[in-house]
């Protein structure tokens, strides 16, 4: 059985039968965290599991696995990574927010209860992305304004966040629907931009 981390072969100790993904991620990720790298990407024989599904990790046994590989990133290279990957989650999100408000408009609520959870948890996404740009553009971030104009979005994002949720919670399930189909699209493309911009910086 081989484990490695960013492709270099590692050695750990005792290792049982019981222990699973979860219990190898926790006792790998103090080291790392000690050399500034989180664990961004789990591989375990070919196939992915997200670092953060955790009912996935405990339910794979580390020595029942024949290879696993883990991926580990500095801030910076994450930040990247996510941005990266941004126009995909942003046209993710597009659509999300157009069918949760469609299911709204329907009274289809159960429905679009599930879809809006789904939503809130990629726009929390969003908001963190944003919040931590600094750490992987710095010296872009200071040309024409990008930091101001990332400061504003954070906060329209986190405002949106505030208004989406108190909607949810007051079962404003019209004006859920309005903000979804309406000021979600601003958003979005004001994200998309500014992303864009960093792409080719």
């Amino acid at each position: 059985m081989k484990i490695q981390v960013n492709e270099q072969p590692i050695e750990v100790d005792g290792l049982t039968p019981e222990v699973t993904l979860a219990g190898l991620l926790e006792a790998l990720s103090a080291e790392l965290q000690g050399k500034g790298l989180t664990i961004v990407k789990i591989t375990a024989d070919g196939k992915v599991i997200d670092p953060e599904d955790a009912a996935t990790l405990q339910a794979h046994r580390v020595l029942d696995c024949h290879a696993i590989d883990l991926l580990a990133a500095t801030p910076a290279e994450l930040v990247h990574v996510m941005v990266a990957d941004s126009a995909e989650v942003l046209a993710q999100l597009g659509e999300l927010a157009g069918r949760t408000a469609e299911a709204l408009r329907l009274g289809q609520v159960k429905e679009a209860m599930s879809l809006f959870l789904d939503l809130v948890d990629r726009l929390d996404w969003l908001a963190a992305l944003l919040s931590h740009l600094p750490a992987g553009f710095a010296e872009a971030m200071q040309e024409s304004g990008k930091e101001l104009r990332r400061q504003q979005i954070l906060g329209k994002t986190q405002e949106y966040l505030g208004t989406l949720r108190r909607s949810q919670e007051t079962q404003d399930w019209v004006g859920l629907a309005d903000v979804l189909e309406y000021e979600c699209p601003d958003l979005l493309r004001d994200c998309q931009e500014l992303f864009a911009s960093l792409k080719t910086a």
